[in-house]
C-alpha cells in the first residue's frame, strides 16, 4: 500500500470522545502500521475541516486510500464527499461510533490493532449505496419514531460520550417518545413493483441487515445484491413500541405479520402529509414531505477482511 496516497480522517467526536491520551495511542498505532509519515487529519463538525470536504480534498490531492476513525454517519460524510465514479477511490473504517452497524456488518473488527490490519491487507469489496433526495448512505435512511428517538439522541449525546456511555444516548431518548402524544402520518409509498398507502409507526429503508447498534430489522438486506430493503412498523401504542423494538432486535419481527411488512426495491418515492424529520446513517435530515430514495449497485469500493471477498 503506498501510504502516500492514504489520508486517515479522526473524527474525535465519533462514540466517546477522544481526550489527549487516547489520541496519542491511536496516533501511535496508526504510525506502527503505516510509517510516520502518514497523513493523518482530525476532522471538525462542519466547515473545511469537515469529514466530507477532508476527504473531497484528499481525492483532489491524489489519495485513492481513505481511512475514516468513526461511526456510520463519519463514513456517510466520506462517502457524500468523494467522487465515487473513480475506480481507483477505496475507503477503509476504524469503527468508533455508536453503532457501527456497517462496519459489523462487513466484519470489520471494533478493535483498532485489528481493524488497522484489515486495513493494511487492502482486501476490496464493491458495496451497494442508497441515495435519498441527493444524499447518499451506506445504510439507512427512515422516518418516524426512529428518526424521533436518534434526533433527540444527537442532543443528549455530548453529555453521555464524556463518560464514554454514548450509546446510552439512545436509551435515555426513548422516554420522551414514549410520553410525547404522537400523530403518525399516513404515508404513501411507491416502489418499482407495489404503491400503498398506510399509517406507520416507522419506516426504514437499509441497505445492510441491521441498524440501530444491531437492530436486525431487515434481516435478509445484502450490501452487494442491488437491492434495497424496507421495513414497516403500521401504527402501534407507544406503551407497546418496547415490545416490537425487542423483536426487531432479535429479528422475530419477521413473523408479526399483522404489524410489519417488508419489500425490496430499487426505486422507492415516499410522500407524508406534512413535513417530517428523517435519520440518514444516523444524522438528522429534513423535515420534508417527500424522498426519492433509489439504490447505486456496487458504487463503494471499501476495505474488508479477506474473509468477506
Amino acid at each position: 500500500m503506498e501510504v502516500g496516497k492514504m489520508m486517515f480522517i479522526i473524527n474525535p467526536r465519533a462514540g466517546n470522545w477522544l481526550n489527549p491520551k487516547r489520541r496519542n495511542e491511536l496516533l501511535n498505532q496508526i504510525r506502527r502500521f503505516f510509517g510516520r509519515g502518514v497523513e493523518i487529519v482530525f476532522s471538525e463538525a462542519e466547515g473545511e475541516n469537515s469529514i466530507s470536504n477532508l476527504a473531497k480534498e484528499a481525492q483532489k490531492n491524489g489519495r485513492t486510500t481513505i481511512v475514516v476513525r468513526g461511526g456510520d454517519g463519519s463514513l456517510n460524510q466520506a462517502v457524500n464527499g468523494l467522487d465515487i465514479s473513480d475506480p481507483s477511490i477505496m475507503v477503509g473504517v476504524i469503527p468508533a461510533g455508536t453503532g457501527n452497524d456497517v462496519a459489523s456488518t462487513l466484519g470489520i473488527p471494533w478493535e483498532i490493532k485489528e481493524a488497522l490490519r484489515v486495513i493494511a491487507g487492502r482486501h476490496v469489496k464493491q458495496i451497494d449505496l442508497g441515495i435519498a433526495n441527493g444524499v447518499r448512505f451506506a445504510n439507512t435512511i427512515s422516518i418516524g419514531l426512529d428518526a424521533s428517538v436518534n434526533q433527540i439522541a444527537t442532543a443528549l449525546k455530548p453529555w453521555f460520550q464524556r463518560l464514554g456511555l454514548s450509546f446510552l444516548a439512545y436509551i435515555a431518548a426513548i422516554g420522551p417518545i414514549m410520553c410525547r402524544k404522537r400523530n403518525d402520518p399516513e404515508v404513501s409509498f411507491e416502489t418499482d413493483s407495489e404503491s400503498f398507502k398506510r399509517k406507520i409507526a416507522f419506516a426504514a429503508v437499509t441497505n445492510c441487515h441491521r441498524y440501530g447498534r444491531g437492530f436486525l430489522v431487515n434481516p435478509k438486506a445484502k450490501v452487494d445484491d442491488g437491492w434495497l430493503n424496507l421495513c414497516i412498523l403500521n401504527s402501534v401504542p407507544s406503551l407497546t413500541f418496547p415490545y416490537y423494538a425487542l423483536r426487531a432486535k432479535k429479528g422475530t419481527h419477521v413473523s408479526l405479520t399483522g404489524q410489519f411488512s417488508f419489500h425490496r426495491f430499487k426505486q422507492l418515492k415516499i410522500e407524508v402529509p406534512f413535513p417530517v424529520i428523517s435519520q440518514i446513517d444516523g444524522e438528522v435530515h429534513g423535515p420534508l414531505i417527500q424522498r426519492q430514495v433509489s439504490i447505486l449497485p456496487r458504487a463503494l469500493n471499501i476495505i474488508v477482511p479477506q474473509s468477506q471477498i
